[in-house]
Protein backbone atom coordinates (compact mmCIF):
# COMPACT_ATOMS: atom_id res chain seq x y z
CA UNK A 1 0.00 0.00 0.00
CA UNK A 2 2.83 2.44 0.78
CA UNK A 3 4.54 1.66 -2.51
CA UNK A 4 1.32 2.29 -4.40
CA UNK A 5 1.12 5.74 -2.82
CA UNK A 6 4.73 6.48 -3.71
CA UNK A 7 5.87 6.57 -0.08
CA UNK A 8 8.46 4.22 1.35
CA UNK A 9 8.43 2.79 4.85
CA UNK A 10 11.80 4.47 5.38
CA UNK A 11 10.28 7.89 4.60
CA UNK A 12 7.35 7.31 6.94
CA UNK A 13 9.67 6.11 9.71
CA UNK A 14 11.95 9.16 9.38
CA UNK A 15 8.98 11.53 9.45
CA UNK A 16 7.62 9.86 12.58
CA UNK A 17 11.04 10.05 14.24
CA UNK A 18 11.38 13.72 13.26
CA UNK A 19 8.01 14.55 14.84
CA UNK A 20 8.73 12.56 17.99
CA UNK A 21 12.23 14.03 18.24
CA UNK A 22 10.82 17.56 18.20
CA UNK A 23 8.34 16.65 20.92
CA UNK A 24 10.97 14.98 23.10
CA UNK A 25 13.49 17.77 22.61
CA UNK A 26 10.87 20.19 23.92
CA UNK A 27 11.04 18.31 27.22
CA UNK A 28 13.83 18.19 29.76
CA UNK A 29 14.72 14.56 29.02
CA UNK A 30 18.44 13.90 28.65
CA UNK A 31 19.63 13.42 25.07
CA UNK A 32 20.66 9.84 25.88
CA UNK A 33 17.09 8.99 26.85
CA UNK A 34 15.69 10.73 23.77
CA UNK A 35 18.09 8.74 21.56
CA UNK A 36 16.93 5.50 23.17
CA UNK A 37 13.24 6.37 22.80
CA UNK A 38 13.82 7.06 19.10
CA UNK A 39 15.56 3.70 18.64
CA UNK A 40 19.13 4.99 18.41
CA UNK A 41 21.99 3.35 20.27
CA UNK A 42 23.87 6.57 20.99
CA UNK A 43 23.53 10.33 21.17
CA UNK A 44 25.94 10.58 18.23
CA UNK A 45 23.47 8.72 16.03
CA UNK A 46 20.66 10.99 17.24
CA UNK A 47 22.83 14.03 16.45
CA UNK A 48 23.51 12.77 12.94
CA UNK A 49 19.78 12.22 12.34
CA UNK A 50 18.85 15.71 13.61
CA UNK A 51 21.59 17.35 11.52
CA UNK A 52 20.42 15.49 8.38
CA UNK A 53 16.75 16.30 8.97
CA UNK A 54 16.88 19.82 10.40
CA UNK A 55 20.39 21.11 9.73
CA UNK A 56 21.29 21.79 13.34
CA UNK A 57 22.35 19.95 16.50
CA UNK A 58 19.89 18.49 19.00
CA UNK A 59 21.00 21.06 21.60
CA UNK A 60 20.42 23.99 19.23
CA UNK A 61 17.06 22.55 18.14
CA UNK A 62 16.09 22.14 21.79
CA UNK A 63 16.92 25.80 22.45
CA UNK A 64 14.83 26.88 19.44
CA UNK A 65 11.88 24.74 20.49
CA UNK A 66 11.99 26.02 24.06
CA UNK A 67 12.00 29.65 22.86
CA UNK A 68 8.91 29.06 20.73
Amino acid sequence: MLARGGTSLHTVKRAARRTLAASLLSSSLPLREIATKLGYSSTQTLSRFIREEVGTTPIELRKELQRA
